[in-house]
């Protein structure tokens, strides 16, 4: 006989299979952020900054940002949804004040 696992049993292990696999693509992203060949413009380094709620890349001549899958008591960032909302706040924010900072708005994948 097999035991029965309940309902918020299987709840909790699906959450950490999938935490655990957005862990994993995170890293990746990280790990492939941090390189200079992966960017177009070649730049001879990358340094990578990592914050509380997003890792920053730092080229030669531009800034990237990638939200981190985090909620937090003040901000929800747990969903892909939710991350390309935020940025897109943050975009109609701080372009009132540094219109020209902005080059590219976030892409929400298809």
């Amino acid at each position: 006989m097999v035991p029965r696992v309940p309902e918020e049993g299987k709840k909790a292990s699906r959450k950490r299979l999938v935490e655990k696999a957005i862990d994993i693509d995170i890293s990746k992203k990280v790990a492939f952020l941090s390189r200079p060949s992966s960017y177009a413009d070649q730049p001879g380094r990358v340094e990578t900054i990592q914050t509380h709620m997003s890792w920053v890349f730092l080229t030669d001549r531009f800034v990237y940002k990638l939200k981190k899958p985090v909620r937090l008591d003040f901000l929800d960032f747990s969903t892909l949804e939710r991350r390309y909302l935020n940025c897109l706040e943050e975009l109609r924010l701080n372009r009132r004040l540094a219109r020209d900072t902005y080059l590219v708005g976030p892409e929400y994948p298809k």
